[in-house]
């Protein structure tokens, strides 16, 4: 004789799903959760920089220490000569872009007087040269001295 269980049956007024009730709450937990994550992430440029190291307080009645300041100096002098390399460098590209625009002008009038006529050799190698002192200037903006 085979054995059955029966399910009690439940009044009109429940859900067919008893545990709906208790779903829906978790439902509605994970959506907020889900909501503030979304707006969290959404909300990621506009967080406060970080610094690149962290600083130290330093008590306003304490000296600090010699090595304290000799690390403070040699940090200051090192930001000092980063910054005069990069304005050397940034002067070079100044000069160099100069050069670069009476060399591209000369040529330009120089082809503009030989029309259709096959060009002299000095205008092919002016042409060169104008070519490698643009790879220089496009190298020297691409660096930055002491760049992270």
């Amino acid at each position: 004789m085979p054995m059955h269980t029966t399910c009690p049956r439940q009044p009109a007024s429940r859900s067919m799903w008893p545990g709906l009730v208790a779903n829906k709450e978790m439902v509605r937990i994970a959506g907020v959760a889900i909501l503030s994550t979304v707006l969290a992430i959404s909300a990621g440029g506009q967080q406060a920089p970080r610094s690149p190291q962290p600083t130290k307080l330093l008590s306003v009645d304490r000296v600090p220490d010699y090595n304290s300041q000799m690390k403070i100096n040699q940090h200051k002098a090192q930001d000092m000569n980063l910054d005069a390399a990069n304005r050397e460098r940034k002067r070079q590209i100044d000069d160099e872009t100069a050069k670069l625009l009476i060399l591209a002008r000369d040529l330009k009038l120089q082809m503009d007087r030989a029309g259709d006529m096959p060009l002299p050799p000095v205008v092919v190698k002016e042409a060169a040269v104008i070519e490698i002192l643009a790879n220089d200037v496009k190298v020297k903006m691409r660096m930055t001295v002491g760049g992270n």
